[in-house]
């Protein structure tokens, strides 16, 4: 299982930051699933809003971008990390609560993280979880 981080995702939906590593990523993903926590949509689909209004990309580019969110095969599993366990893991490596979340969730469901964000990654490591990519 992978939990999958909103800073890999907008990569892939804006086609940014593309390498073997995450391109191989996104097929495992599209092939076996992956999960993420509650605001991993809402954090995924801000890139195209913001990048619209920062005139980067148009309409039809960021409804495409939506598109392809939509097919993204990564669910929201019901039995998400506390707010304390995240507090908790927020506070350990003074990363966001954001950020808890996704490592919180790995450990819940003893899943890989798949993250660009290095502040999440060495919080990960530091849990004892693998990061991809």
């Amino acid at each position: 299982m992978i939990v999958v981080d909103a800073s890999l995702a907008v990569g892939w939906i804006l086609l940014e930051q593309e390498s073997q590593g995450t391109n191989d990523l996104y097929k495992r993903t599209i092939t076996e699933g992956a999960i993420g926590p509650l605001i991993f949509e809402i954090e995924v689909a801000n890139a195209p809003r913001t990048n619209l209004r920062r005139g980067r990309i148009d309409g039809a580019e960021r409804n495409e971008a939506l598109s392809f969110l939509a097919r993204m095969n990564v669910t929201i599993p019901s039995d998400q990390p506390s707010l304390t366990e995240i507090i908790s893991l927020s506070d350990r490596h003074d990363i966001t609560t954001y950020d808890a979340s996704y490592v919180a969730l790995a450990q819940k469901h003893g899943a890989l993280l798949a993250t660009l964000d290095q502040a999440m990654a060495r919080a990960a490591r530091a849990e004892g979880f693998p990061v991809l990519p």
